[in-house]
Parts: structure tokens; sequence; C-alpha cells
């Protein structure tokens, strides 16, 4: 029904979000009820139907689609291809939502239970590129903007230590 509604009405904008919010929906879902062949094939469908690059919530699936499929792969035994997709979702370009609030660093913290410390640190990298704005005319941004890159710093010294982060964001 939702691709059908967005063949008829391709250019509009509430059809094309709501699209995305149910392909999303329904890999998560499938992820949480452990059939990873169909949660696989829905967030590569969720990453797919996100084609609208000028929406708000356009960085959050980049960035949550490719943490589901990381998070497959790492299911699989697949490290390689968990850390590819979690340096695919640190290339968002973010979003309302990302910028202010952070990502989601499950995929992140479990690839750093699994010894793959050099990808999460490069991934903290990309992360910067849109949690941490060097630049706001508003006060009120710039104080969340240093809150962010001290939040960053803490996760790097804590891992360069060899240390799992303690900082709430980071959830295993």
């Amino acid at each position: 029904m939702a691709r059908s509604s967005l063949e008829k009405y391709p250019r509009d904008e509430r059809v094309q979000a709501l699209n995305t919010e149910i392909h999303g929906a329904l890999a998560n879902a499938l992820f949480e009820a452990g059939d990873t062949a169909e949660a696989k094939k829905a967030a590569q469908e969720w990453l797919d139907s996100n084609t609208a690059a000028k929406a708000w919530y356009y960085g959050n699936v980049i960035h949550d689609a490719n943490s589901l499929l990381g998070q497959l792969a790492l299911r699989e035994g697949d490290q390689k291809t968990a850390g590819h997709y979690l340096l695919m979702a640190g290339q968002t370009p973010g979003s309302p939502q990302l910028d202010s609030f952070g990502p989601d660093f499950t995929l992140a913290a479990e690839l750093l239970a699994a010894g793959e410390k050099a990808i999460v640190l490069k991934y903290l990298d990309l992360v910067e590129k849109f949690w941490v704005k060097k630049q706001s005319a508003n006060s009120a941004f710039q104080q969340v903007s240093r809150n962010n890159a001290a939040t960053l710093q803490h996760l790097r010294e804590d891992i360069q230590a060899g240390q799992t982060p303690t900082d709430p964001k980071w959830k295993l």
C-alpha cells in the first residue's frame, strides 16, 4: 500500500516521509523479531527508499539503516562488513536530530566489544563532522556543540586507553 501511494504521489513529501518511516519500522521490527534475512532486505529497501535528499529525515535514514545493516552483519559473524556499514552510517550529512542529540552508538559499542577499535575511532571522526558545529550564531547551540565535542573526546580517550566508554550514550 505504501509503495502504491508513493507511485501515485511521487512528489508528495508527506507520502515520501511516511513511506520511509514504514520501511524503517518494518526493518527494525524484523530485526527485533530475529528474522535477520527479512530484516536485511527491509533495511536495504529502507535505505533505497531514502531519495528525498532535502528532507529533514534523510540523514537519519542513512545513519540508522546502515547501522542496522551493520548489526545484522555482526550477528552473522561478519565483523568486516559490520565495520563497513558503521563507516557508511558515519557518512550521513546529519539531520536536525543527529546534529543535536547525536547518533545511536549501539553498533559502535558492539564493534568495540568485538575488538574493532580502529574502525570505531574512524566512525567517531565522521560523527564529529555533523555533531560538532564549529560556528553558530546561536549561543545555546554553541554550548550544545561544545558539549558534543566533549562527549566525543571522552569516548575517544576511553577507547584509546583500552576501556569501554561509560558515557550514557554508549550502550550495549
